[in-house]
């Protein structure tokens, strides 16, 4: 039955969205340091049947990073892996620089 093929499989999917990085200018705002996917994994892809990898650009010029999401058997297996790497750093330029909360 379809509940079977369901729950009795391991599953995934990988999207690539490097290639949607491109500098975003609004005026009177300060220059786009971080461009991140936004995506409803929980909803979208339900860890009890579906691990999924989009992989995108931070920003223009920025090297390629990767969203996981999935059971926690396959968070420990791509951190063991040795795909991670140095943490995306969230916040305003001014947060960075210590100016800000």
């Amino acid at each position: 039955t379809n509940a079977e093929h369901l729950m009795g499989g391991t599953y995934g999917a990988v999207t690539n969205w490097a290639s949607f990085a491109k500098a975003l200018s609004v005026d009177g705002c300060e220059a786009e340091y971080l461009h991140l996917p936004l995506f409803d994994f929980p909803k979208a892809c339900p860890a009890c049947i579906c691990g999924s990898m989009v992989i995108f650009r931070p920003g223009e010029g920025k090297s390629v990073a990767a969203m996981v999401a999935g059971s926690q058997a396959l968070i420990d297996a791509v951190k063991a892996s040795g795909m991670v790497g140095l943490p995306l750093h969230l916040g305003t330029q001014r947060q960075r620089a210590g100016e800000g909360r």
